[in-house]
């Protein structure tokens, strides 16, 4: 999940969520609109990190001279799902003691004063950990189950790292055509799917 943007974080009681949304999401979304010649508009592919029996959570930043502050970030929420101002997932390491979990992650971000960097640190101990994946139903829920299958054969394709171009529309329409589905019912398909609410 790195490198993904995060959208916030919140703790209810002993469980802390950090809300991630998938830039393999908006990846797809470029090829797609890219084959289709159309501009699709971009949505929240969303990822949840799920921290369970959690005793504490610490946020910091530190200033020019390495010097750590603890400062807990107010999370903003984003506007017409413009994810260019959003930090960035970008590293994290566990580490077991004592039979908990230590979990720290580092956050690109502009986040305070002008006299802090752009990294936000984030330190978690926890019982364990897990995620739950929404991409596919956000994706089934924006733009129709034709575009949920596209998603899962980009998936597999971005896996094995050959999502290209030229062979993500040569995919693409070779799974329409598994479905049943042509290149103009899927484009009017999405128009009605994207078309502003009157």
């Amino acid at each position: 999940m790195h490198d993904n943007y995060v959208l916030g974080a919140d703790r209810e009681n002993d469980l802390f969520t950090m809300k991630l949304s998938c830039r393999n999401g908006e990846c797809f979304l470029i090829s797609v609109s890219d084959w289709l010649g159309i501009n699709l508009p971009q949505i929240v592919f969303p990822v949840n990190l799920k921290f369970h029996d959690v005793k504490f959570i610490r946020w910091a930043v530190h200033d020019k001279k390495g010097v750590f502050t603890h400062k807990t970030p107010v999370w903003e929420p984003v506007r017409g799902n413009e994810f260019s101002e959003c930090p960035w997932f970008a590293y994290d390491w566990f580490v077991k003691q004592d039979g908990r979990i230590q979990w720290i992650s580092m956050i690109w971000t502009s986040y305070g004063s002008s006299r802090f960097n752009s990294n936000l640190y984030v330190m978690v101990d926890c019982a364990s950990t897990s995620a739950s994946d929404d991409r596919a139903q956000s994706v089934e829920r924006s733009y129709g189950v034709e575009m949920r299958h596209l998603w899962s054969e980009y998936l597999k394709l971005e896996l094995d790292g050959m999502g290209d171009q030229p062979t993500l529309d040569k995919l693409f329409s070779e799974k329409l055509k598994e479905f049943g589905v042509t290149k103009e019912s899927l484009l009017s398909n999405l128009s009605l799917k994207t078309a502003p609410q009157t």
